[in-house]
């Protein structure tokens, strides 16, 4: 017999046992299916019988439907339901979800906290649904042949990448700086007994906007995998006005006053000094 035999597999049985049965049945040697079909799976499996068999390189290569049930949440060794079970998560995140992920902001010790949505967080390689949706469907007979039998053997992942928006990041971080900038306190003299002290001034902190809306933007289009994170921002140092040195100098009282009451009634001169 020569000929291709349509058959309807039953879950349970394994391509194997079907093609035994079809070479039992018409009593044939050469006798092979076009693509093997899990035990679990139940759907037509093309046989090839005689002669027929010869053209089985090139049918394997046809397109083929598969229709099957997927269920977000969970996963297993086998990648179906054959093997234990193990439950991941009740929740289904979407692109959406992720623009409410908090991610801290850090400078000096001090910290602000942003969502992804409002650093202008996308996401970027949208065109991998359609990527997704080719593999097997694509390219050469050989590629699309290679495509599938990589299937067989282990699945196939496409990365989402992100990106954010420059001027969404800078606008954040201009109104919510002042809450890790640290001013500088300037450097002053004190007078005591007729000489000076010279009291120190601290440098301050500030955020480099510039340099931290690219540190921002980079963490996102290349590290950050869409769950909380934390981000370094870089600073500048303030430095504080009047140096010890420049202080130091300061010898003498620049200038003093007084004021004459007496062109005044004594009742008015009482009120002016007293204020």
């Amino acid at each position: 017999m020569n000929g291709i035999v349509s058959v309807y597999k039953e879950s349970g049985m394994t391509s194997f046992d079907v093609v035994a049965k079809i070479r039992r049945l018409f009593n044939v040697s050469k006798c092979g299916h076009l693509g093997t079909l899990d035990p679990m799976a139940e759907g037509v499996l093309p046989i090839l019988t005689g002669y027929a068999t010869r053209f089985a390189d090139y049918l394997s290569s046809v397109d083929k439907e598969y229709i099957a049930e997927f269920k977000l949440g969970e996963r297993s060794q086998s990648y179906d339901n054959t093997s234990e079970i193990e439950k991941v998560s009740d929740k289904i995140v979407s692109v959406e979800d992720l623009k409410n992920t908090t991610l801290t902001l850090t400078v000096n010790k001090k910290k602000i906290t942003a969502t992804a949505g409002q650093l202008g967080i996308q996401w970027k390689n949208t065109g991998i649904v359609d990527e997704a949706l080719q593999i097997g469907k694509s390219g050469s007979l050989i590629t699309r042949y290679k495509d599938k039998k990589d299937l067989e053997h282990e699945p196939r992942s496409l990365d989402l990448a992100f990106e954010a928006d420059k001027d969404q990041i800078k606008k954040y971080l201009k109104k919510n700086e002042g809450k890790v900038n640290q001013k500088a306190v300037n450097g002053g003299l004190k007078r005591e007994n007729g000489a000076f002290t010279v009291t120190d001034g601290k440098e301050g902190i500030a955020v480099n906007i510039p340099e931290s809306t690219e540190a921002i933007a980079e963490y996102i289009a290349s590290k950050w995998d869409g769950k909380e994170a934390s981000v370094e921002l870089t600073a500048k140092v303030v430095q504080p006005r009047g140096s010890r040195e420049e202080l130091s100098k300061v010898k003498d009282v620049l200038g003093t006053f007084s004021t004459d009451y007496s062109g005044s009634t004594a009742g008015r001169a009482t009120n002016v000094n007293n204020g």
